[in-house]
C-alpha cells in the first residue's frame, strides 16, 4: 500500500500526522477499520431514509416467491432462460416488479437473477426511495446494479460517493451534497412553470421528482408535505432548447432560486458492491479525525479541520488515510490489537455522529 498524506495536504501537521507511516500487517486491515472508523449514521439520516421497520415488512414481498410455479411465462418461455434474463435486466424497476406480479414462475425468474437478488439484499433503501417518489420507471433493474458496483462521486470523482441523487441516478458524496455543488440544484416545478415557461412537452421531459414527508438535512428539520421538484440544470437546458440555444436572463435566474435542503430530500444513501470479492460497503469516517478535534489538535487548521473529519473513505481509502493519521493510530494501539474499546474513542464515533435517536 502506497502512504501519502491526507488530502489536501502536502506537509506534515504535528501531532496530527504521524512522523513516519504506519505499517498495516495484512491480517489486522479489518481489525483497524473496525476500532479506528465509524459509519456517519446522521449522513444517511439527513437524506431521505426509511426505518429498519420499512425493510422488514418488505424484504419478504421483494424476495420470496411463495410457491412453486404452476403456470408458464406465455410466449415469452418460448425464449432461452439466458435471453428472458437479459430482457429482466434492461426493465425499469417499475415493470420489473410488475411482471414479478404476474405469477410464480415470474417470481421464480426475476429472484434467481444475481442482480435483483444483490439489490434487494443490501440496497432497500434507494429503491423505496426510487419507488415513493416516482422515479423508478427511468433506473433498470441493470442501471441499478451498475451503480452498485461503482464508488467514486460522480462530481469531485476523489471521494466515496456515499450518496445517490435519485433524479439522474448518480452517485454523489455527502461533502458535495453539504457545500452545495451546483449541478445537485432542485428547483420547485411550480417555480420552473412560472419563472421558465416550458412548453408542457419540455415539462414531461424534465426528470421530476416528488419528494417525501420526513426529518432533511444537518439541522434535522422536519418537512410534512410532499412537493415536485426537478433538477436545475434540467430546466435551464429545456429553456434554452426552446429558445434557440439562449438560455435565461439574470433576472430570470435569481427567481429560480435554490434551497439547499432540497439537495438532501432528492438524495439517498447507498452502499457500493464488488462484484469481484462480493464485499459491500457503506462508507467510513476516521474516528481519529475526531479525536483531533476534539482534544484541539486540529481546531487550528480552520474550516479543514471539520471538512477532514467529515470526509468519507472507502476501506481502501480509509487505509491509505490512516497510515498518516496519528490519533486513528492512538486508538489502534489503545485497541489491545482489536481486543478492547479504545479508552480514547469519542462518544460520537460511537454513536455514529450527531443525530436525533429516531425509530
Amino acid at each position: 500500500m502506497t502512504a501519502q498524506l491526507p488530502h489536501p495536504v502536502t506537509a506534515p501537521i504535528p501531532r496530527y500526522h504521524s512522523k513516519t507511516a504506519f505499517s498495516i500487517p495484512l491480517d489486522q486491515k479489518d481489525a483497524i477499520i473496525r476500532v479506528s472508523a465509524y459509519h456517519r449514521k446522521d449522513f444517511d439520516r439527513a437524506v431521505t431514509w426509511f426505518t429498519p421497520r420499512k425493510h422488514s415488512n418488505g424484504v419478504t414481498c421483494l424476495s420470496t416467491a411463495f410457491r412453486e410455479p404452476t403456470t408458464s411465462l406465455g410466449d415469452l418461455d418460448r425464449l432461452p432462460l439466458e435471453l428472458i434474463n437479459e430482457i429482466c435486466l434492461q426493465l425499469d424497476i417499475v415493470s420489473l416488479l410488475y411482471l414479478r406480479q404476474t405469477n410464480a414462475r415470474a417470481r421464480h425468474v426475476i429472484n434467481a437473477l444475481h442482480e435483483y437478488q444483490i439489490v434487494t439484499t443490501h440496497a432497500l433503501d434507494p429503491l423505496y426511495a426510487l419507488l415513493r417518489t416516482r422515479s423508478a420507471s427511468r433506473v433498470t433493474l441493470l442501471g441499478f446494479y451498475r451503480l452498485l458496483c461503482t464508488q467514486s462521486c460522480s462530481l469531485c470523482k476523489d471521494q466515496y460517493g456515499d450518496l445517490v441523487y435519485l433524479p439522474t441516478w448518480n452517485r454523489c458524496c455527502s461533502n458535495c451534497v453539504r457545500s452545495g455543488a451546483p449541478e445537485l440544484y432542485l428547483v420547485t416545478l411550480t417555480t420552473v412553470k412560472r419563472v421558465l415557461h416550458l412548453s408542457k412537452t419540455s415539462l414531461a421531459k424534465l426528470p421530476a421528482f416528488t419528494t417525501l414527508p420526513g426529518i432533511y438535512s444537518m439541522d434535522e428539520r422536519s418537512y410534512s408535505s410532499r412537493t415536485t421538484i426537478v433538477p436545475t440544470q434540467s430546466a435551464l437546458s429545456a429553456y434554452s432548447e426552446e429558445n434557440g440555444g439562449t438560455g435565461p436572463g439574470r433576472d430570470l435566474l435569481n427567481k429560480l432560486h435554490d434551497r439547499p435542503v432540497l439537495t438532501f430530500m432528492a438524495c439517498c444513501a447507498i452502499p457500493s458492491y464488488n462484484p469481484q470479492t462480493h464485499q459491500i460497503e457503506n462508507g467510513i469516517s476516521c474516528a481519529g479525525c475526531q479525536l483531533a478535534l476534539q482534544d484541539g489538535i486540529s481546531t487550528g487548521m480552520g474550516e479543514w479541520a471539520c471538512d477532514v473529519r467529515d470526509m468519507v473513505y472507502s476501506r481502501d481509502g480509509f487505509l491509505k488515510h490512516f497510515v498518516w493519521c496519528e490519533q486513528a493510530q492512538v486508538l489502534w494501539l489503545g485497541s489491545n490489537n482489536g481486543t478492547v474499546e479504545p479508552p480514547k474513542l469519542p462518544y460520537s464515533c460511537k454513536k455514529g455522529g450527531y443525530f436525533t435517536p429516531r425509530e
